[in-house]
């Protein structure tokens, strides 16, 4: 009786080891870039513009404000209105808890409402 031999590819050793290398490299790439992207948008990454001085007049709102500091010259990012509406809920979310724990005053809903109206 003959002996045969089975002749097998050697199994590779180290794949899940190469693929969870590769997985952490891209979350610690990404965690990076989010890092600097985030001490960017905190510090800045650009020389201060020039010095302007604006007159906000008492009582104006948030449009009137951001209005005069776009007549200004100063850079204001516009929201859009989904990002509006997601504050809002988010606010009201927030206030509805606040008045579920410690109660309201029709006041308290004026004042709430006014906000509203000028954002």
């Amino acid at each position: 009786m003959a002996h045969k031999e089975r002749h097998t590819a050697p199994k590779k050793k180290g794949g899940a080891v190469k693929i969870l290398l590769a997985v952490v490299l891209l979350l610690v790439l990404a965690a990076g870039a989010a890092g600097v992207f985030a001490y960017n948008e905190i510090n800045g990454n650009g020389k201060p513009g020039t010095e302007v001085t604006v007159s906000i007049p008492q009582g104006s709102g948030v449009a009137a404000i951001a209005q005069e500091l776009k007549d200004a010259g100063v850079n204001v990012v516009e929201v859009t209105s989904e990002q509006k509406d997601a504050f809002i809920d988010a606010a009201s979310s927030v206030y509805d808890l606040f008045i579920e724990k410690y109660g309201g005053s029709q006041e308290l809903i004026d004042l709430a409402m006014k906000y509203n109206d000028d954002f």
